[in-house]
């Protein structure tokens, strides 16, 4: 009988090498990409990464638009609706992403009557990595107001009424003109509008958005939970588009110097800073991104169709 011999010793050799080149080339290939990843790391933390709470030096920013749906009042079920544009410019190291589509917001305490009325929520990261995980986030939101003013809104304690509301944003009109806060605006919120808005409000900054269809004020907080010490700027906006009425509401902790060299054991540095803080003596470095918001708000624009 004859046998089937084996592979020749050269054909043996030959794909021995071939598997060998392509394990050679794969490896380079991997080293290449991995030192290709790593030098865009190290770029993007250079360039993009927390700025110098020492210096003054320029941040990079971005311009970010995003569709929206305003419609006008007489606009009916059925009806085609142009898409309008809501454009504003952010520091890059902010990471800003609109987040409406990902979070499942409950309507219950906010200012909205559907889902339709949420119009944009950016999302961004503090300038800064944070110790405490309640400051990783930053927001700015954007609703469309029109039928929440004109419904009753049910809130812990009581109803919100519509004249309520009306006088709410009224006392926003009249802050953003440079008329003190109406401490009595707030009175039957019922946990429905926010009362930071009614009472004295610490470094207040009035704005208007680029295309001025918006105002509102920028502030500082003067509130924390228990010991701790977290400042932040809040942002209040309202103004038409077409006919309809537009709120705009941000939160952005600001975490400066002391918000990173105090430890929660130091109970007596984190109250002495805190009192330093809400008594007016806000640190030049806070104020310094605190600027940055207030920039931010003021670029923002609607390109209402």
């Amino acid at each position: 009988m004859e046998m089937r011999r084996g592979r020749s010793r050269p054909l043996v050799i030959i794909i021995v090498l071939f598997v060998l080149a392509i394990l050679v080339a794969a490896a380079t290939l991997g080293v290449f990409w991995y030192r290709k990843m790593h030098t865009a790391e190290e770029n993007t933390s250079s360039s993009g990464g927390s700025i110098s709470l020492d210096t003054k030096k320029k941040i990079e920013t971005e311009n970010l638009q995003t569709a929206v749906v305003i419609p006008k009042a007489t606009d009916k079920p059925g009806d085609t609706i142009k898409i309008s544009v809501l454009s504003a410019t952010f520091p890059k190291v902010w990471r800003t992403v609109n987040a409406k589509s990902l979070l499942n917001t409950p309507l219950e305490g906010i200012y909205a009557t559907s889902y339709n009325d949420i119009l944009a929520q950016f999302i961004m990261v503090p300038e800064t990595r944070p110790t405490d995980l309640v400051q990783t986030t930053n927001s700015l939101s954007f609703f469309n107001i029109t039928n929440w003013l004109a419904k009753p809104s049910v809130g812990s304690g009581g109803t919100v009424t519509t004249a309520a509301k009306a006088a709410y944003i009224q006392n926003l009109v009249n802050i953003a003109d440079g008329k003190p806060a109406n401490p009595k605006a707030c009175d039957k919120g019922f946990s429905i509008l926010n009362p930071s808005l009614c009472g004295t409000l610490l470094k207040p900054t009035a704005v208007a958005t680029a295309d001025g269809t918006l105002k509102g004020v920028v502030f500082l907080n003067t509130t924390a939970q228990s010991v701790s010490y977290d400042p932040q700027a809040i942002v209040f906006l309202t103004g038409q588009v077409k006919d309809q009425q537009i709120f705009a509401y941000g939160l952005f902790h600001l975490l400066d110097n002391n918000s990173h060299t105090l430890t929660m054991s130091d109970e007596d540095g984190i109250k002495t800073a805190w009192d330093s803080f809400v008594s007016g003596a806000v640190p030049a470095d806070t104020l310094e991104l605190y600027e940055h918001v207030v920039t931010a708000v003021k670029s923002v624009s609607i390109q209402a169709n």
